[in-house]
């Protein structure tokens, strides 16, 4: 029974902080992105502003086409 704790406490209760952790942080990313994208993409300079936003935090490595 002492080494099911022992794996318990050295094992899964750190992976399970490291999780919560990580979903905190993506979600702070989704909320950053939703404040910074929200209302109406009127011209080609915003849009453009919004998606190199969305690329920095989705990290996404694309040749932009323009």
């Amino acid at each position: 029974m002492s080494s099911l704790a022992a794996f318990i406490f050295l094992v899964v209760i750190p992976i399970w902080s490291g999780a919560a952790i990580i979903v905190r942080q993506i979600e702070a990313w989704g909320a950053k992105l939703a404040s910074e994208t929200s209302g109406h993409l009127s011209t080609p300079e915003e849009m453009e502003r919004r998606i190199a936003l969305l690329e920095d935090v989705l990290k996404l490595d694309r040749p932009r086409v323009g």
